[in-house]
């Protein structure tokens, strides 16, 4: 997966040795919150058409709340652009 810049309001993760990783801040409910936009490369498409999983890793042993959504196109024409 390719994480897009989108609507992006910091970059995380820079001085770690993983991919950093644009973040928009939010509000959800009210409460801060951080999105990322990802788009599946051809391979990962072909896989979400065969109805494959979505797999989500979380790294330590405490799990946080989480939200995964499919970016409604009629609302955002341009997603990461």
């Amino acid at each position: 997966m390719e994480n897009i810049r989108g609507n992006k309001t910091a970059t995380i993760g820079l001085d770690q040795r993983y991919q950093p990783l644009h973040v928009e801040a939010i509000k959800v409910d009210g409460l801060p919150a951080m999105r990322t936009l990802w788009r599946p490369t051809p391979d990962e498409m072909r896989r979400l058409v065969r109805m494959e999983p979505v797999v989500v890793t979380i790294l330590g042993n405490v799990h946080p709340p989480i939200r995964i959504d499919v970016e409604d196109s009629a609302r955002h024409p341009n997603p990461g652009d």
